[in-house]
């Protein structure tokens, strides 16, 4: 059900949920939400996502958190907590290093293909196609 502006009517709504939305002034929603941050520390993210740290910090904690995702069987605890401290690690990740570079990055095409693949079995040889690859 939507709810135009100024309109509740207590019998027919269930639940209000918050979705944020980028709008038209920023083209991504990383934008979006950095919104506050000063450009130059904006900048300075970019500058230090490089390709070296994408594939030494941020890769093998990509891998960890899709194969969690992947995982058609029962979780364990240990699953739960490795998939916990990945969204963790990528969290502190983004504090520092830059979202669209990082996302845009052919290490992290690549990863995230492979570890799709190994977990579905559907990726041989590497025979995957990235737009961006």
């Amino acid at each position: 059900m939507q709810v135009q502006p100024g309109y509740v009517d207590h019998k027919t709504l269930d639940s209000v949920d918050l979705l944020i939305m980028w709008d038209g002034q920023y083209p991504t929603p990383a934008q979006n939400a950095l919104a506050p941050v000063p450009y130059t520390d904006l900048s300075w993210r970019q500058y230090l996502t490089r390709a070296a740290t994408i594939k030494h910090n941020f890769v093998p904690v990509l891998d960890v958190f899709l194969m969690v995702l992947l995982k058609s069987s029962f979780l364990s605890a240990a699953d739960v907590q490795a998939f916990s401290e990945a969204t963790m690690q990528m969290w502190r990740y983004f504090q520092i290093y830059d979202w669209e570079r990082t996302w845009a990055s052919p290490q992290v095409c690549s990863s995230s293909t492979h570890t799709s693949g190994s977990a579905h079995g559907s990726v041989a040889n590497g025979s995957h196609t990235c737009p961006d690859c």
